[in-house]
Protein backbone atom coordinates (compact mmCIF):
# COMPACT_ATOMS: atom_id res chain seq x y z
CA UNK A 1 0.00 0.00 0.00
CA UNK A 2 2.59 2.25 1.13
CA UNK A 3 4.63 1.27 -2.15
CA UNK A 4 1.04 2.47 -4.36
CA UNK A 5 1.14 5.58 -2.92
CA UNK A 6 4.56 6.36 -3.17
CA UNK A 7 4.42 5.45 -7.18
CA UNK A 8 1.72 7.38 -7.19
CA UNK A 9 3.19 10.77 -5.83
CA UNK A 10 6.42 10.12 -8.12
CA UNK A 11 4.10 9.82 -10.80
CA UNK A 12 1.72 13.43 -9.90
CA UNK A 13 6.02 14.58 -9.51
CA UNK A 14 6.80 13.74 -12.74
CA UNK A 15 3.60 15.49 -14.45
CA UNK A 16 4.01 18.33 -12.77
CA UNK A 17 7.52 19.06 -13.73
CA UNK A 18 6.85 17.98 -17.44
CA UNK A 19 4.28 20.51 -17.33
CA UNK A 20 6.69 23.21 -15.84
CA UNK A 21 9.01 22.23 -18.82
CA UNK A 22 6.54 22.65 -21.06
CA UNK A 23 5.16 25.75 -19.67
CA UNK A 24 9.01 27.83 -19.70
CA UNK A 25 9.73 26.17 -23.33
CA UNK A 26 6.47 27.49 -24.30
CA UNK A 27 6.60 31.36 -23.01
CA UNK A 28 10.40 31.76 -22.38
CA UNK A 29 12.55 29.39 -24.60
CA UNK A 30 13.64 30.88 -27.41
CA UNK A 31 11.95 30.20 -31.13
CA UNK A 32 14.93 28.25 -33.70
CA UNK A 33 12.49 28.08 -36.44
CA UNK A 34 13.46 29.98 -39.67
CA UNK A 35 11.30 32.37 -41.88
CA UNK A 36 10.64 31.00 -45.94
CA UNK A 37 12.09 34.01 -46.85
CA UNK A 38 10.23 33.84 -49.96
CA UNK A 39 7.23 33.47 -48.46
CA UNK A 40 8.63 36.38 -45.69
CA UNK A 41 9.19 39.10 -47.94
CA UNK A 42 6.32 38.08 -50.65
CA UNK A 43 8.31 37.68 -53.69
CA UNK A 44 9.63 35.16 -55.78
CA UNK A 45 12.11 34.34 -59.21
CA UNK A 46 13.27 37.96 -60.01
CA UNK A 47 10.60 39.85 -58.00
CA UNK A 48 12.21 42.63 -55.99
CA UNK A 49 10.66 43.21 -52.21
CA UNK A 50 9.99 47.04 -51.15
CA UNK A 51 9.80 47.85 -48.28
CA UNK A 52 8.64 51.55 -47.20
CA UNK A 53 9.39 53.99 -44.70
CA UNK A 54 9.73 50.30 -42.42
CA UNK A 55 6.33 48.64 -43.89
CA UNK A 56 6.41 45.81 -46.48
CA UNK A 57 5.12 46.77 -49.47
CA UNK A 58 2.36 44.54 -51.42
CA UNK A 59 3.67 45.77 -54.59
CA UNK A 60 7.11 43.82 -55.47
CA UNK A 61 9.81 45.88 -58.05
CA UNK A 62 11.77 44.26 -60.74
CA UNK A 63 15.99 44.04 -61.34
CA UNK A 64 17.54 44.13 -64.74
CA UNK A 65 20.62 44.81 -65.64
CA UNK A 66 21.75 45.41 -61.47
CA UNK A 67 19.24 48.66 -61.83
CA UNK A 68 15.79 48.07 -59.80
CA UNK A 69 12.39 49.17 -61.55
CA UNK A 70 9.37 50.44 -59.60
CA UNK A 71 5.82 49.67 -60.48
CA UNK A 72 4.21 52.82 -61.81
CA UNK A 73 1.06 52.56 -60.32
CA UNK A 74 2.64 52.45 -56.79
CA UNK A 75 5.53 55.13 -57.29
CA UNK A 76 3.24 57.20 -58.62
CA UNK A 77 0.54 56.67 -56.09
CA UNK A 78 3.42 56.77 -52.83
CA UNK A 79 6.18 58.69 -54.04
CA UNK A 80 6.13 61.13 -56.80
CA UNK A 81 2.54 62.07 -58.96
CA UNK A 82 4.69 64.20 -61.13
CA UNK A 83 5.97 60.90 -62.72
CA UNK A 84 2.73 60.49 -65.38
CA UNK A 85 2.16 57.32 -67.77
CA UNK A 86 0.73 57.39 -71.24
CA UNK A 87 -0.85 54.11 -71.89
CA UNK A 88 -1.80 55.55 -75.12
CA UNK A 89 1.24 56.71 -76.49
CA UNK A 90 3.92 54.49 -74.79
CA UNK A 91 5.02 57.24 -72.90
CA UNK A 92 6.49 58.61 -69.43
CA UNK A 93 6.40 61.71 -68.53
CA UNK A 94 7.62 64.27 -66.04
CA UNK A 95 6.61 68.17 -65.47
CA UNK A 96 9.05 70.38 -64.30
CA UNK A 97 8.11 74.26 -63.96
CA UNK A 98 9.58 75.16 -67.21
CA UNK A 99 10.38 71.62 -69.04
CA UNK A 100 8.34 68.10 -69.87
CA UNK A 101 10.30 65.60 -70.00
CA UNK A 102 8.93 62.77 -72.69
CA UNK A 103 10.41 59.61 -72.48
CA UNK A 104 10.09 55.89 -74.23
CA UNK A 105 11.16 52.88 -73.97
CA UNK A 106 14.71 53.78 -75.13
CA UNK A 107 15.46 56.92 -73.40
CA UNK A 108 18.39 56.53 -70.85
CA UNK A 109 18.43 58.52 -67.34
CA UNK A 110 21.68 58.33 -65.30
CA UNK A 111 22.93 55.52 -67.13
CA UNK A 112 19.67 53.35 -67.11
CA UNK A 113 16.87 53.02 -69.27
CA UNK A 114 13.87 55.30 -67.87
CA UNK A 115 11.56 52.59 -67.82
CA UNK A 116 11.13 48.92 -69.10
CA UNK A 117 7.60 47.18 -69.05
CA UNK A 118 6.43 43.58 -67.46
CA UNK A 119 3.39 42.66 -69.66
CA UNK A 120 1.77 45.58 -70.09
CA UNK A 121 2.89 47.53 -66.77
CA UNK A 122 5.49 49.98 -66.68
CA UNK A 123 8.06 49.87 -64.33
CA UNK A 124 10.05 53.20 -63.77
CA UNK A 125 13.91 53.00 -62.98
CA UNK A 126 14.60 53.38 -58.98
CA UNK A 127 17.72 55.89 -60.40
CA UNK A 128 14.98 57.79 -62.23
CA UNK A 129 12.68 58.42 -59.15
CA UNK A 130 15.74 58.73 -57.26
CA UNK A 131 16.71 62.42 -59.36
CA UNK A 132 13.33 64.01 -59.08
CA UNK A 133 12.33 62.61 -55.30
CA UNK A 134 13.08 63.43 -52.27
CA UNK A 135 13.76 60.14 -50.78
CA UNK A 136 16.61 57.94 -49.79
CA UNK A 137 16.94 54.30 -51.72
CA UNK A 138 19.36 51.57 -50.81
CA UNK A 139 19.03 48.14 -53.27
CA UNK A 140 19.71 45.01 -52.39
CA UNK A 141 19.99 42.62 -55.51
CA UNK A 142 22.35 40.48 -55.40
CA UNK A 143 21.53 38.85 -52.40
CA UNK A 144 18.64 35.68 -52.66
CA UNK A 145 15.90 37.63 -52.06
CA UNK A 146 16.14 40.92 -53.63
CA UNK A 147 15.06 44.20 -51.73
CA UNK A 148 15.44 47.62 -51.70
CA UNK A 149 14.26 49.90 -48.73
CA UNK A 150 13.29 53.70 -49.63
CA UNK A 151 12.83 56.43 -46.78
CA UNK A 152 12.03 59.61 -47.18
CA UNK A 153 14.03 61.73 -46.77
CA UNK A 154 11.78 64.00 -44.32
CA UNK A 155 12.26 61.16 -41.68
CA UNK A 156 15.53 60.50 -40.48
CA UNK A 157 17.57 57.00 -40.54
CA UNK A 158 19.22 55.82 -37.62
CA UNK A 159 22.38 53.48 -37.37
CA UNK A 160 23.09 51.25 -34.75
CA UNK A 161 25.80 48.99 -33.92
CA UNK A 162 25.11 45.16 -31.74
CA UNK A 163 26.89 44.97 -28.74
CA UNK A 164 26.00 41.08 -29.07
CA UNK A 165 25.42 38.32 -31.58
CA UNK A 166 21.63 38.64 -31.83
CA UNK A 167 18.27 36.91 -33.79
CA UNK A 168 16.85 39.59 -36.54
CA UNK A 169 13.48 38.12 -35.99
CA UNK A 170 9.72 38.25 -37.84
CA UNK A 171 8.21 39.40 -34.95
CA UNK A 172 8.44 41.41 -31.76
CA UNK A 173 8.73 38.16 -29.76
CA UNK A 174 11.67 35.50 -29.08
CA UNK A 175 8.96 33.19 -30.02
CA UNK A 176 8.74 34.97 -33.93
CA UNK A 177 10.85 33.40 -36.41
CA UNK A 178 14.24 33.64 -37.19
CA UNK A 179 14.70 36.26 -40.10
CA UNK A 180 18.63 36.38 -40.01
CA UNK A 181 21.62 35.66 -37.31
CA UNK A 182 23.71 39.01 -36.37
CA UNK A 183 26.97 39.45 -35.06
CA UNK A 184 28.91 41.28 -32.46
CA UNK A 185 29.54 45.15 -33.75
CA UNK A 186 26.94 44.45 -37.08
CA UNK A 187 25.22 47.56 -38.15
CA UNK A 188 21.79 48.21 -38.31
CA UNK A 189 19.03 50.85 -39.50
CA UNK A 190 16.31 52.05 -37.69
CA UNK A 191 13.90 54.76 -39.09
CA UNK A 192 14.29 57.69 -36.38
CA UNK A 193 10.46 57.74 -35.62
CA UNK A 194 10.39 55.12 -34.13
CA UNK A 195 12.94 55.66 -31.62
CA UNK A 196 12.47 59.23 -30.23
CA UNK A 197 13.02 60.59 -26.25
CA UNK A 198 13.30 57.91 -23.87
CA UNK A 199 13.06 55.33 -26.88
CA UNK A 200 16.94 55.79 -27.60
CA UNK A 201 17.71 54.58 -23.87
CA UNK A 202 15.91 51.42 -24.73
CA UNK A 203 13.47 52.22 -21.78
CA UNK A 204 10.29 52.17 -23.80
CA UNK A 205 11.51 49.95 -25.88
CA UNK A 206 11.67 46.15 -26.02
CA UNK A 207 12.15 45.23 -29.92
CA UNK A 208 12.96 47.82 -32.94
CA UNK A 209 12.01 47.01 -36.42
CA UNK A 210 15.52 47.11 -38.73
CA UNK A 211 17.32 46.26 -41.84
CA UNK A 212 21.00 45.12 -41.58
CA UNK A 213 23.94 45.64 -44.10
CA UNK A 214 23.45 42.92 -45.65
CA UNK A 215 19.80 43.42 -46.66
CA UNK A 216 17.85 41.63 -44.01
CA UNK A 217 14.69 42.82 -42.79
CA UNK A 218 12.79 42.09 -39.33
CA UNK A 219 12.98 42.80 -35.26
CA UNK A 220 16.20 42.64 -32.88
CA UNK A 221 15.89 43.25 -29.36
CA UNK A 222 16.54 46.84 -27.95
CA UNK A 223 18.38 46.26 -25.53
CA UNK A 224 21.37 44.42 -27.98
CA UNK A 225 21.53 47.57 -29.51
CA UNK A 226 24.80 50.54 -28.89
CA UNK A 227 26.47 53.25 -30.61
CA UNK A 228 22.88 54.39 -32.19
CA UNK A 229 23.90 57.63 -34.18
CA UNK A 230 22.01 59.56 -36.59
CA UNK A 231 22.78 58.89 -40.03
CA UNK A 232 23.25 61.62 -42.66
CA UNK A 233 20.95 61.01 -45.94
CA UNK A 234 22.63 62.83 -49.01
CA UNK A 235 19.92 63.23 -51.17
CA UNK A 236 20.67 64.51 -55.01
CA UNK A 237 16.77 65.81 -55.21
CA UNK A 238 16.60 69.90 -55.39
CA UNK A 239 12.53 70.91 -54.80
CA UNK A 240 12.00 72.60 -58.47
CA UNK A 241 10.06 76.18 -57.81
CA UNK A 242 7.41 77.63 -59.44
CA UNK A 243 7.21 81.13 -60.28
CA UNK A 244 3.69 82.56 -60.50
CA UNK A 245 2.46 85.80 -61.51
CA UNK A 246 0.22 87.75 -59.07
CA UNK A 247 -1.57 90.74 -60.10
CA UNK A 248 -0.60 92.65 -58.02
CA UNK A 249 -4.16 93.92 -56.52
CA UNK A 250 -7.34 92.31 -55.50
CA UNK A 251 -8.93 90.70 -58.78
CA UNK A 252 -12.28 91.44 -59.55
CA UNK A 253 -13.01 89.30 -62.73
CA UNK A 254 -15.99 89.64 -65.00
CA UNK A 255 -17.15 86.70 -67.72
CA UNK A 256 -18.34 87.90 -70.49
CA UNK A 257 -20.13 85.33 -71.98
CA UNK A 258 -19.22 85.47 -75.29
CA UNK A 259 -21.28 82.43 -78.21
CA UNK A 260 -20.52 84.40 -81.34
CA UNK A 261 -18.23 86.70 -82.78
CA UNK A 262 -21.10 89.68 -82.60
CA UNK A 263 -21.39 89.18 -79.10
CA UNK A 264 -17.20 91.23 -78.90
CA UNK A 265 -19.33 93.80 -79.55
CA UNK A 266 -21.15 94.27 -76.22
CA UNK A 267 -17.93 94.49 -74.18
CA UNK A 268 -17.67 98.03 -73.97
CA UNK A 269 -21.33 98.59 -72.97
CA UNK A 270 -20.99 95.86 -70.11
CA UNK A 271 -17.93 96.95 -68.46
CA UNK A 272 -19.55 100.50 -68.58
CA UNK A 273 -21.97 99.83 -66.26
CA UNK A 274 -18.86 97.86 -63.66
CA UNK A 275 -16.87 99.66 -60.94
CA UNK A 276 -13.50 98.43 -59.99
CA UNK A 277 -13.72 95.42 -62.60
CA UNK A 278 -9.57 95.11 -63.62
CA UNK A 279 -10.08 91.71 -65.44
CA UNK A 280 -12.55 90.71 -67.99
CA UNK A 281 -12.82 87.05 -69.14
CA UNK A 282 -14.33 86.51 -72.69
CA UNK A 283 -16.11 82.77 -73.18
CA UNK A 284 -13.56 82.49 -76.41
CA UNK A 285 -12.91 79.19 -77.13
CA UNK A 286 -14.43 76.07 -76.80
CA UNK A 287 -13.48 72.25 -77.87
CA UNK A 288 -14.72 71.22 -80.83
CA UNK A 289 -13.57 67.79 -80.68
CA UNK A 290 -11.80 64.99 -79.44
CA UNK A 291 -8.36 65.73 -81.23
CA UNK A 292 -7.58 69.34 -79.38
CA UNK A 293 -9.51 71.09 -81.57
CA UNK A 294 -11.63 74.36 -80.69
CA UNK A 295 -13.93 77.37 -81.70
CA UNK A 296 -12.67 80.53 -81.26
CA UNK A 297 -14.26 83.62 -81.19
CA UNK A 298 -11.11 85.74 -80.30
CA UNK A 299 -10.84 89.29 -81.34
CA UNK A 300 -7.92 91.81 -81.34
CA UNK A 301 -9.87 94.61 -81.38
CA UNK A 302 -11.51 93.59 -78.39
CA UNK A 303 -8.11 93.01 -76.20
CA UNK A 304 -7.30 96.44 -77.41
CA UNK A 305 -10.11 98.15 -76.63
CA UNK A 306 -10.22 96.48 -72.75
CA UNK A 307 -6.35 97.10 -72.46
CA UNK A 308 -7.65 100.69 -72.94
CA UNK A 309 -10.11 100.96 -70.16
CA UNK A 310 -7.40 99.23 -67.59
CA UNK A 311 -8.64 95.76 -68.22
CA UNK A 312 -6.84 92.40 -68.61
CA UNK A 313 -8.16 89.99 -70.51
CA UNK A 314 -7.89 86.30 -69.57
CA UNK A 315 -9.52 83.81 -72.64
CA UNK A 316 -11.84 81.31 -70.93
CA UNK A 317 -11.34 77.82 -73.14
CA UNK A 318 -14.06 75.08 -71.76
CA UNK A 319 -15.36 71.46 -72.26
CA UNK A 320 -18.65 71.88 -72.12
CA UNK A 321 -19.55 70.52 -75.98
CA UNK A 322 -21.30 67.58 -75.81
CA UNK A 323 -19.61 65.72 -78.43
CA UNK A 324 -16.29 66.34 -76.21
CA UNK A 325 -14.61 63.64 -74.07
CA UNK A 326 -12.34 65.17 -71.24
CA UNK A 327 -10.87 61.67 -70.59
CA UNK A 328 -10.20 60.73 -74.10
CA UNK A 329 -9.28 63.99 -75.15
CA UNK A 330 -6.82 64.49 -72.51
CA UNK A 331 -5.36 60.67 -72.52
CA UNK A 332 -3.31 61.16 -75.24
CA UNK A 333 -0.08 63.66 -74.48
CA UNK A 334 0.42 64.50 -78.18
CA UNK A 335 -3.34 65.69 -78.24
CA UNK A 336 -2.52 67.93 -74.77
CA UNK A 337 0.72 69.15 -76.41
CA UNK A 338 -1.68 70.27 -80.10
CA UNK A 339 -3.90 71.88 -78.28
CA UNK A 340 -1.48 73.51 -74.92
CA UNK A 341 0.55 75.12 -78.22
CA UNK A 342 -2.58 76.41 -80.06
CA UNK A 343 -3.55 78.02 -77.02
CA UNK A 344 -0.75 79.68 -75.63
CA UNK A 345 -0.35 80.85 -79.50
CA UNK A 346 -3.60 82.87 -79.74
CA UNK A 347 -3.01 84.01 -76.32
CA UNK A 348 0.13 85.74 -78.12
CA UNK A 349 -1.25 86.62 -80.82
CA UNK A 350 -4.03 88.61 -79.89
CA UNK A 351 -2.06 89.26 -76.53
CA UNK A 352 -3.98 88.25 -74.31
CA UNK A 353 -2.84 88.61 -70.30
CA UNK A 354 -4.10 84.73 -69.48
CA UNK A 355 -5.63 82.17 -69.91
CA UNK A 356 -8.66 80.86 -67.79
CA UNK A 357 -9.48 77.16 -67.76
CA UNK A 358 -12.68 75.82 -67.38
CA UNK A 359 -13.36 72.37 -67.45
CA UNK A 360 -16.33 71.44 -65.83
CA UNK A 361 -18.01 67.76 -65.38
CA UNK A 362 -14.30 65.75 -64.33
CA UNK A 363 -14.89 62.72 -63.13
CA UNK A 364 -12.57 60.57 -60.66
CA UNK A 365 -11.46 58.72 -63.43
CA UNK A 366 -10.36 61.95 -65.93
CA UNK A 367 -9.23 63.73 -62.92
CA UNK A 368 -5.17 62.29 -62.95
CA UNK A 369 -5.73 63.56 -66.80
CA UNK A 370 -6.81 67.29 -66.23
CA UNK A 371 -4.22 67.19 -63.51
CA UNK A 372 -1.34 66.48 -65.61
CA UNK A 373 -2.47 68.84 -68.69
CA UNK A 374 -2.41 71.64 -66.12
CA UNK A 375 0.69 70.95 -65.12
CA UNK A 376 1.67 71.17 -68.80
CA UNK A 377 -0.24 74.11 -69.80
CA UNK A 378 1.52 75.76 -67.24
CA UNK A 379 5.11 75.17 -68.76
CA UNK A 380 3.63 77.03 -71.59
CA UNK A 381 1.83 80.26 -69.55
CA UNK A 382 5.39 80.62 -67.05
CA UNK A 383 7.46 81.00 -70.27
CA UNK A 384 5.51 82.87 -72.06
CA UNK A 385 4.27 85.20 -69.16
CA UNK A 386 0.35 83.73 -69.23
CA UNK A 387 -1.26 84.18 -66.11
CA UNK A 388 -3.35 80.94 -65.72
CA UNK A 389 -6.29 80.19 -63.79
CA UNK A 390 -8.26 77.61 -62.62
CA UNK A 391 -12.29 77.40 -62.67
CA UNK A 392 -13.23 75.18 -60.10
CA UNK A 393 -16.78 73.72 -58.75
CA UNK A 394 -18.18 74.73 -55.82
CA UNK A 395 -15.76 72.49 -52.99
CA UNK A 396 -17.39 69.64 -51.97
CA UNK A 397 -16.79 66.01 -50.60
CA UNK A 398 -17.89 64.50 -54.13
CA UNK A 399 -15.51 66.72 -55.78
CA UNK A 400 -12.23 66.58 -54.13
CA UNK A 401 -10.47 64.65 -56.87
CA UNK A 402 -10.21 67.63 -58.15
CA UNK A 403 -7.21 67.76 -56.15
CA UNK A 404 -6.98 71.96 -55.57
CA UNK A 405 -3.73 71.68 -53.74
CA UNK A 406 -2.04 70.46 -56.92
CA UNK A 407 -3.58 72.85 -59.06
CA UNK A 408 -2.57 75.84 -56.73
CA UNK A 409 1.18 74.31 -57.11
CA UNK A 410 1.39 75.28 -60.52
CA UNK A 411 -1.32 77.80 -61.29
CA UNK A 412 -1.32 81.42 -60.78
CA UNK A 413 -5.44 81.36 -59.67
CA UNK A 414 -7.47 79.18 -58.29
CA UNK A 415 -11.20 80.09 -59.01
CA UNK A 416 -14.01 78.57 -56.37
CA UNK A 417 -17.09 78.70 -58.29
CA UNK A 418 -19.57 79.82 -55.31
CA UNK A 419 -22.69 78.61 -56.22
CA UNK A 420 -24.69 75.84 -58.20
CA UNK A 421 -25.71 74.83 -54.37
CA UNK A 422 -29.13 74.03 -56.42
CA UNK A 423 -29.23 73.85 -60.60
CA UNK A 424 -31.43 72.88 -62.61
CA UNK A 425 -32.49 69.34 -62.57
CA UNK A 426 -31.67 69.13 -58.28
CA UNK A 427 -34.74 69.67 -55.62
CA UNK A 428 -35.44 73.55 -55.63
CA UNK A 429 -33.50 75.81 -53.26
CA UNK A 430 -30.87 78.23 -53.08
CA UNK A 431 -28.16 78.82 -55.54
CA UNK A 432 -25.43 80.20 -53.17
CA UNK A 433 -26.60 80.04 -49.79
CA UNK A 434 -24.20 81.78 -47.37
CA UNK A 435 -23.41 78.71 -45.48
CA UNK A 436 -22.21 77.14 -48.59
CA UNK A 437 -20.13 79.81 -49.49
CA UNK A 438 -18.61 79.66 -46.33
CA UNK A 439 -17.83 75.98 -45.90
CA UNK A 440 -16.30 76.44 -49.59
CA UNK A 441 -13.92 78.80 -48.62
CA UNK A 442 -13.25 77.25 -45.86
CA UNK A 443 -12.19 74.11 -46.90
CA UNK A 444 -10.47 75.33 -50.43
CA UNK A 445 -8.13 76.92 -48.10
CA UNK A 446 -7.15 73.96 -46.78
CA UNK A 447 -5.61 73.37 -50.07
CA UNK A 448 -5.18 76.66 -51.87
CA UNK A 449 -3.15 79.67 -50.39
CA UNK A 450 -5.47 82.18 -50.17
CA UNK A 451 -3.33 84.96 -52.02
CA UNK A 452 -4.17 82.73 -54.93
CA UNK A 453 -8.12 81.61 -54.12
CA UNK A 454 -10.57 83.64 -56.08
CA UNK A 455 -14.22 83.48 -55.07
CA UNK A 456 -17.17 83.70 -57.62
CA UNK A 457 -20.54 84.82 -56.69
CA UNK A 458 -23.72 85.00 -59.13
CA UNK A 459 -24.86 87.56 -60.49
CA UNK A 460 -28.32 85.35 -61.13
CA UNK A 461 -30.90 83.31 -59.07
CA UNK A 462 -33.61 80.38 -60.35
CA UNK A 463 -37.20 80.69 -60.34
CA UNK A 464 -38.39 77.43 -59.22
CA UNK A 465 -42.09 76.54 -60.63
CA UNK A 466 -44.33 73.41 -59.80
CA UNK A 467 -46.92 72.46 -61.70
CA UNK A 468 -48.81 69.17 -61.83
CA UNK A 469 -46.50 67.81 -59.40
CA UNK A 470 -43.56 68.19 -61.71
CA UNK A 471 -40.60 70.75 -60.36
CA UNK A 472 -38.36 73.19 -63.09
CA UNK A 473 -36.75 76.26 -63.16
CA UNK A 474 -35.18 79.02 -65.38
CA UNK A 475 -31.77 81.01 -64.42
CA UNK A 476 -32.78 84.78 -64.40
CA UNK A 477 -30.11 87.92 -63.76
CA UNK A 478 -30.41 89.49 -60.45
CA UNK A 479 -32.06 92.46 -62.40
CA UNK A 480 -34.78 90.50 -64.17
CA UNK A 481 -35.62 88.39 -60.85
CA UNK A 482 -36.29 91.89 -59.13
CA UNK A 483 -38.54 92.60 -62.15
CA UNK A 484 -40.28 89.81 -61.79
CA UNK A 485 -40.79 90.03 -58.65
CA UNK A 486 -42.31 93.53 -58.69
CA UNK A 487 -44.64 92.66 -61.10
CA UNK A 488 -46.72 90.26 -59.35
CA UNK A 489 -46.23 92.50 -56.30
CA UNK A 490 -44.50 90.38 -53.67
CA UNK A 491 -42.82 91.33 -50.48
CA UNK A 492 -39.40 89.38 -50.32
CA UNK A 493 -38.59 88.10 -46.69
CA UNK A 494 -35.53 87.72 -45.31
CA UNK A 495 -33.92 84.57 -44.54
CA UNK A 496 -31.37 84.90 -41.86
CA UNK A 497 -29.82 81.32 -42.17
CA UNK A 498 -30.01 81.59 -45.62
CA UNK A 499 -28.45 84.83 -46.23
CA UNK A 500 -31.43 85.48 -48.65
CA UNK A 501 -34.39 87.22 -48.92
CA UNK A 502 -37.26 84.80 -50.35
CA UNK A 503 -40.36 84.68 -52.13
CA UNK A 504 -43.10 82.29 -53.30
CA UNK A 505 -46.53 82.70 -55.26
CA UNK A 506 -48.60 80.05 -54.45
CA UNK A 507 -52.13 79.17 -56.19
CA UNK A 508 -53.93 75.84 -57.19
CA UNK A 509 -52.56 75.43 -59.91
CA UNK A 510 -48.80 76.30 -60.00
CA UNK A 511 -46.51 77.48 -57.09
CA UNK A 512 -43.54 79.53 -57.61
CA UNK A 513 -40.10 79.90 -55.26
CA UNK A 514 -37.00 81.99 -55.68
CA UNK A 515 -34.29 82.45 -53.43
CA UNK A 516 -33.15 86.08 -54.66
CA UNK A 517 -29.66 87.37 -54.99
CA UNK A 518 -29.40 90.87 -54.32
CA UNK A 519 -27.26 93.51 -53.15
CA UNK A 520 -27.92 92.48 -49.31
CA UNK A 521 -26.83 88.66 -50.20
CA UNK A 522 -23.50 89.48 -52.28
CA UNK A 523 -22.65 92.23 -49.24
CA UNK A 524 -22.20 89.27 -46.97
CA UNK A 525 -20.62 87.52 -49.42
CA UNK A 526 -18.50 89.78 -49.87
CA UNK A 527 -17.71 90.31 -46.28
CA UNK A 528 -16.34 86.59 -46.81
CA UNK A 529 -14.22 87.07 -49.22
CA UNK A 530 -12.64 90.22 -47.23
CA UNK A 531 -12.49 88.59 -44.12
CA UNK A 532 -10.30 85.50 -45.51
CA UNK A 533 -8.21 87.80 -47.13
CA UNK A 534 -9.08 85.81 -50.76
CA UNK A 535 -7.25 87.05 -53.73
CA UNK A 536 -10.22 88.23 -55.13
CA UNK A 537 -13.81 87.74 -56.55
CA UNK A 538 -14.79 86.72 -59.94
CA UNK A 539 -18.87 87.11 -61.18
CA UNK A 540 -20.54 85.05 -63.19
CA UNK A 541 -21.89 86.73 -65.73
CA UNK A 542 -21.66 90.58 -66.68
CA UNK A 543 -24.75 92.13 -67.87
CA UNK A 544 -27.27 90.27 -65.38
CA UNK A 545 -26.69 93.15 -62.97
CA UNK A 546 -28.66 96.05 -62.14
CA UNK A 547 -25.28 98.70 -61.78
CA UNK A 548 -25.68 99.41 -58.08
CA UNK A 549 -24.33 95.98 -57.35
CA UNK A 550 -20.85 97.29 -57.96
CA UNK A 551 -20.73 99.35 -55.28
CA UNK A 552 -20.64 96.12 -53.09
CA UNK A 553 -18.53 93.76 -55.58
CA UNK A 554 -15.67 96.12 -56.10
CA UNK A 555 -12.77 95.10 -53.67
Amino acid sequence: MRNGKSVYLFVILLTLISAAAYIYVTMFMPSSKRVDQSTYYGVKDKQVAIIYNDGLQKASAIEKDQEVYLPYDWAAAILNDKFFWDSEENLLLYTLPEEIIYMDENYISEGKKAFIKSGNAPYVSVSLIKKYTNVNLRSFVDTDIKKIYIYDNSVSLIAARLRKKSKLRSGESIKADIVADLETEENVYILGSSVTGDDLTGKNKKWIKAYTDKGDWGYVQFKNLESVDYVVNISEFTKPEYSNISLGEPVVLGWHQVSNSDANKNMESLVAGTSGMNVISPTWFSLSDNEGNYISYASKDYVIKAHEMGLQVWGLVDNLNKKVSTVKLLKKSSVRKLLIEKLVNDAITYELDGINLDFEGINAEGAKYYIQFIRELSVYTRKNKLILSIDNPSYAAYNKFYARAKQAEVADYIINMGYDEHYSGSDKGSVASINFVKSAIEDSLKEVPREKLINAVPLYTRLWKEEGGKLSSQALGIEASLKWVAEKNLSPKWNEELGQNYVELISSSESYYMWLEDEKSLELKMKLIKENSLAGVAVWRLGLEPSSVWSIIKY
